[in-house]
């Protein structure tokens, strides 16, 4: 799980710089009715038990466990000024990967357009676990970044959890 701690780190810190850890409620998620919100302590625990890293989970403010998937997010309001584009981003995360020669545990890097918003969806895969991570576009101030936790055994549960989140986020205005 070395690789996707890495990969968290990265990410993680790219964000937090980026947003300046402005949390905001500025988004509104439809959540599924059968996930059970967890607080830091829990996820803390299910995750050690269950998992081979942590992955920043914990530093999210909404977590979530639906089945045997972790979903954690959290919203900002990005600080005016200059801010990364998707693209920058996704440039940075693949150039670390290639660094640290991990580019074989990407398995999706892409930008991706839901509901007339933009999204960068980074997923990894180490040691049978997945890390899924959703970046919204930081042009429109409100931003929102996820991480989806879970084994390879999951995938299919994981994916349509990933969809149906991404479909609905909704951006206050």
């Amino acid at each position: 799980m070395k690789t996707s701690l890495i990969i968290s780190t990265v990410v993680y810190f790219l964000t937090l710089i980026q947003s300046q850890d402005l949390p905001n409620n500025s988004i509104t998620v439809k959540i599924p009715e059968n996930a059970k919100k967890l607080v830091k302590s829990e996820a803390s625990t299910y995750i050690k038990k269950n998992f081979k890293g942590e992955n920043y989970i914990n530093a999210k403010k909404n977590i979530y466990k639906i089945k045997n998937v972790v979903l954690a997010y959290d919203d900002y309001i990005l600080p005016k000024g200059e801010t990364k584009t998707l693209i920058q981003i996704k440039g940075e995360m693949e150039g670390m990967m290639g660094e640290l020669n991990l580019k074989n545990d990407i398995v999706k890097s892409e930008i991706t357009q839901i509901n007339n918003r933009q999204y960068f969806v980074w997923q990894t895969l180490s040691n049978d676990e997945y890390l899924y991570t959703v970046i919204s576009d930081p042009k429109y101030k409100k931003a929102i970044i996820a991480k989806i936790l879970f084994k390879k055994s999951d995938k299919k549960t994981a994916d349509r959890i990933l969809s149906d989140f991404m479909q609905n986020i909704a951006f206050k205005k």
